[in-house]
C-alpha cells in the first residue's frame, strides 16, 4: 500500500533499535506507532479501526500461551469476523493464523515484505544434485572396472601370499573411501568461489558455514557414496581367481557383466537427455515470454518513484516534459506489467446490479494510456475531472459486466470499492482499452480498470525515437537528475529501464535456465566420462579379436563401424526413455504459465541427434586408437 505523504509527516525519534546482522525476512528500517499515526493525516491510510481496509500490507503478529494451540485460537475466528468486519452483503471474509517459521517458503501467503524463496526450486536443485552424484557413482564403477583389468596380477599375488576375499575387497573400498573424501575436501575449498561465480543464481547472502549437521551431512554423503561407487569393483575384482589372474585370462569373468556397464551408460544418457531437453524448452519459453507482444509498448521507457508532497512532485513532472528528448511524461501507480496488483470490485449500476470482483485498478494520470501505447478500442481517455469519477476499462471487464461489445459500455453508470476521485468510487465508463497483460504470462489476463488519481508516487518518462541512442540516453538521463536533485536534494535518484521490470518477472525461470543449462554440461561431462570408460573397458577385452581381424584383413574403417555400431544402442534406448520422461516434466512445467510456447516434435529428434554426436565422438577417439594399434602388440604372447 501506499502513504503518499508519509515522507512530509513531522515526528520524533523515540527510540533506536539494533541492526539484526543475520538473514531475515523482516528488513524494517523504521517503525511509526499506531498512536502517532492516530493522531495525524495517516490514519486515513492505515484505517486502523476498519477491520475491513487489511489486506496483504497489513498482518498481525500474536505470540500465543505454552498451553494454546493454533487450532483453539483460529475456532475463535469466524465470531471475530462476524463481530468486528464490517462487510457489504454477499462478501465474506476469514482469517487464520501462519507460523513464523513458515513465512520464508509458503507462497500461499501474500506481503509486500518477505524474501518467498522458490521450494519447487530448491526441491529441483537437490535432485539435480543427486543425480549429478548418481552420474559420479557409475562413471567410478565402470572407470574402476576398466581400470581393474590392469591389475589383476597384484589381485592373484595377494591371494597366493593368503589374503582372503574379503581383505581385497576391503582394500578396494578403503582406495575408494579415500578418493571420496579427497573430493570432498576438495569440493569444500572451491565451494566459496563457485558460489561467488554463480552469485547471480543464489539467494543473497548465502554462504558455507559448518555445523553439527552440516558436518554430519557430509560424513553420511562420504560413507554412502564411497559404498555406492566401490562395492561391485570390490566384489568383482576379490571374486577373480588367482590361477587366471596370474596367467591374464581374467577379462573372461568380466565379459558377462557387459549389460550392467551397458544399462549404467543407459542411465547415464537418460539423465543428460533430460537435461537437454529440458534446458531447450525452458529457453523456448523464455524467449516466448519476453517476446510476446502485451498490448502496450516497453521500449525507451524509464520508472522512478518520487515520494512526497504531490506538489513536489506535479512540479518535476513538468519541469521534465521541456526536457529534450522526453516525449511524454505520466505519472502512476502501478506500470501496466507489475508484480503486484492491487484488487478491487467494481459494479454496474445497470437494471439489474452486476459486480466484478478482484478486477485489478491501475491510478494514474491522463497521460498513462499515451506513454505505453495502450490501444482503446472504444470511446476517449479519462479527463482529469473534479466533479465525477470517469473509468477507462479494458475488454475483459467490459464482457465479465455483460457488454456484448466494448462500445456498449460507454456512459455506463458504475461504481468502484476504491474510490479515490470525487464520485468516491460512483462514475462512469467512457473509455475501453484492448486486453493488455497487466501481471506474468504465469496468469490470465484480469479484468482491469484505469482512472485519475493524482497522489501516485510512480513516474515515467518515455524518450523520443530521437533520443534513443547511449549517448543521447546518458544525456537525457543526467539531465533528469539534475531535476531531480534540485527537487529532492536529500534523495538519491534511482531508476529501471521498463522492459528489464518486465524481464525480472521472469528472474525465477531464468535462473532455473541457467541452472539447467549449467546441470546440462556437467552431465553429459560426466556421461562422456562414462563412456569412455566402458569403451576402454571394451577395447580391453576385445584387443586380441580385433588384432586377429587385423591380421585377416579387416580394415580401419570396418573395425571402426564395429566398435561404434555397438555403442549406439545404449544411447538410443536412453532417448527412447528419456524423451516421455522429459515431455512429462516440462510439460508440467509449462502448465504453470497460462501463455506458453509449444513443445515440437523435432525438438525431441535434434537433441537425440545431439546426444549421438556426443557419444560418437566420444567412442570414435578410442575405436580409432584401437583399430589402428599393431596386432602384433597383442598377439605376440599368444
Amino acid at each position: 500500500m501506499f502513504y503518499p505523504d508519509l515522507d512530509s509527516l513531522r515526528a520524533y525519534v523515540s527510540g533506536v533499535v539494533q541492526d539484526w546482522g543475520q538473514r531475515t525476512d523482516f528488513g524494517f528500517r523504521d517503525f511509526i506507532s499506531y498512536s502517532t499515526a492516530q493522531a495525524t493525516d495517516l490514519k486515513k491510510d492505515f484505517h486502523l479501526n476498519n477491520w475491513g481496509g487489511i489486506g496483504d500490507y497489513s498482518q498481525g503478529f500474536v505470540l500465543l500461551p505454552v498451553s494454546t494451540t493454533p487450532a483453539q485460537v483460529e475456532r475463535q475466528f469466524p465470531a471475530f469476523v462476524k463481530k468486528y468486519f464490517l462487510l457489504p452483503p454477499g462478501v465474506s471474509a476469514s482469517i487464520s493464523l501462519q507460523p513464523l517459521t513458515d513465512i520464508h517458503f509458503n507462497e500461499a501467503y501474500n506481503d509486500d515484505y518477505s524474501r518467498k524463496a522458490h521450494l519447487p526450486t530448491l526441491y529441483g536443485l537437490m535432485g539435480i544434485a543427486v543425480f549429478i552424484l548418481l552420474l559420479a557413482v557409475i562413471n567410478f564403477v565402470n572407470l574402476s572396472t576398466a581400470q581393474s583389468l590392469q591389475r589383476t596380477k597384484e589381485v592373484g599375488i595377494r591371494k597366493v601370499l593368503g589374503s582372503r576375499r574379503k581383505d581385497i575387497a576391503f582394500q578396494f573400498l578403503g582406495e575408494t573411501f579415500v578418493l571420496t573424501l579427497l573430493a570432498v575436501i576438495l569440493s569444500l575449498l572451491i565451494t566459496p568461489p563457485v558460489i561467488t561465480l554463480l552469485r547471480q543464481w543464489m539467494p543473497p547472502g548465502l554462504h558455507l558455514e559448518f555445523s553439527t549437521s552440516i558436518v554430519l551431512f557430509l560424513l553420511s554423503i562420504t560413507f554412502i557414496t564411497s559404498l555406492l561407487a566401490g562395492w561391485y569393483p570390490a566384489k568383482v575384482i576379490s571374486a577373480l581367481l588367482p590361477v587366471l589372474s596370474l596367467k591374464g585370462q581374467t577379462t573372461r569373468n568380466l565379459v558377462p557383466n557387459r549389460y550392467l556397464h551397458r544399462g549404467l551408460i543407459v542411465f547415464q544418457f537418460t539423465i543428460s537427455l533430460v537435461f537437454i531437453i529440458g534446458t531447450v524448452i525452458v529457453a523456448r519459453q523464455l524467449h516466448y515470454v519476453l517476446n510476446k507482444d502485451l498490448g502496450f509498448d516497453k521500449d525507451a521507457i524509464i520508472t522512478f518513484s518520487a515520494t512526497g508532497p504531490v506538489k513536489e512532485r506535479e512540479v518535476l513532472a513538468q519541469e521534465l516534459r521541456t526536457v529534450s528528448g522526453i516525449a511524454v511524461v505520466s505519472r502512476h501507480k502501478p506500470t501496466p506489467e507489475a508484480d503486484f496488483q492491487g484488487t478491487t470490485s467494481f459494479t454496474y449500476n445497470g437494471p439489474t446490479d452486476r459486480k466484478v470482483d478482484k478486477v485489478v485498478y491501475q491510478d494514474a494520470d491522463t497521460n498513462y494510456l499515451r506513454l505505453f501505447g495502450i490501444k482503446l478500442v472504444a470511446g476517449r481517455n479519462f479527463y482529469a475531472n473534479d466533479s465525477s469519477d470517469e473509468y477507462v476499462i479494458n475488454e475483459t471487464l467490459a464482457s465479465q459486466l455483460g457488454f456484448r461489445r466494448p462500445q456498449d459500455a460507454l456512459g455506463r453508470p458504475v461504481k468502484s470499492s476504491m474510490g479515490n476521485g470525487p464520485g468516491n468510487g460512483k462514475g462512469s465508463i467512457v473509455g475501453v482499452v484492448r486486453d493488455f497483460h497487466s501481471g506474468s504470462l504465469h496468469d490470465a489476463i484480469p479484468p482491469l480498470y484505469i482512472d485519475y488519481y493524482n497522489r501516485v508516487p510512480n513516474m515515467s518518462i518515455r524518450l523520443a525515437p530521437e533520443a534513443r541512442q547511449p549517448a543521447t540516453v546518458a544525456t537525457v538521463l543526467s539531465e533528469v537528475e539534475r531535476l531531480w536533485q534540485k527537487t529532492y536534494p536529500h534523495d538519491k535518484f534511482s531508476y529501471t529501464f521498463f522492459d528489464e521490470t518486465i524481464a525480472n518477472l521472469y528472474q525465477q525461470e531464468q535462473r532455473i535456465s541457467g541452472l539447467m543449462r549449467l546441470a546440462m554440461i556437467i552431465a553429459i561431462s560426466i556421461s562422456c566420462m562414462g563412456l569412455l570408460g566402458l569403451v576402454t573397458f571394451t577395447v580391453e577385452q576385445r584387443q586380441k579379436e580385433i588384432s586377429i581381424r587385423k591380421v585377416l584383413g579387416a580394415s580401419i574403417a570396418g573395425l571402426f563401424r564395429m566398435l561404434t555400431l555397438d555403442f549406439l544402442w545404449p544411447v538410443a534406448l536412453a532417448f527412447g526413455i528419456a524423451t516421455p520422461i522429459a515431455w512429462y516434466f516440462m510439460h508440467g512445467w509449462l502448465q504453470d504459465f497460462v501463455y506458453r510456447t509449444t513443445i515440437p516434435w523435432w525438438l525431441f529428434g535434434f537433441c537425440g541427434l545431439a546426444a549421438v554426436a556426443i557419444a560418437m565422438l566420444t567412442v570414435g577417439f578410442q575405436a580409432v586408437r584401437a583399430a589402428t594399434r599393431n596386432p602384433v602388440d597383442s598377439l605376440r604372447n599368444e
